[in-house]
């Protein structure tokens, strides 16, 4: 699949996203403090992205998200980007075949309506 690297889904979907096991053991195996500051892990175990704990609010987007032309981002953590991140299939990329004029999201308890996906 062909990334647009229009930022979306890092933008988006904040507030769904969720590190798993494997994510906490390989970026402390890594010494990726940079990343490790920003999880949440709470009581019942999950551990939530990307979270500011000298706020204690989770940030509207992703800290690693990185503007680098008018309308094209960069991942800085690509190489170790949370599995939930890499297990992404975009909506808008011009290669899934459910993309459409109009089209359904539901991550997690939210609903989204996405329409005229070719301007993204």
């Amino acid at each position: 699949m062909k990334c647009r690297q229009c930022g979306r889904c890092c933008i988006e979907a904040q507030g769904f996203l969720q590190a798993t096991f494997e994510d906490l053991e390989r970026w402390e195996y890594e010494g990726r403090n940079d990343i490790l500051q920003f999880v949440d892990i709470m009581a019942s175990g999950f551990a939530d992205l990307w979270f500011d704990p000298s706020i204690n609010e989770e940030l509207k987007e992703c800290p690693f998200l990185r503007k680098v032309g008018r309308a094209e981002y960069n991942c800085v953590i690509h190489d170790t980007a949370p599995e939930q991140c890499t297990d992404w299939w975009c909506v808008l990329c011009e290669d899934n075949p459910v993309l459409s004029q109009s089209t359904e999201i539901h991550f997690g308890s939210a609903h989204y309506i996405i329409s005229n996906l070719s301007k993204c």
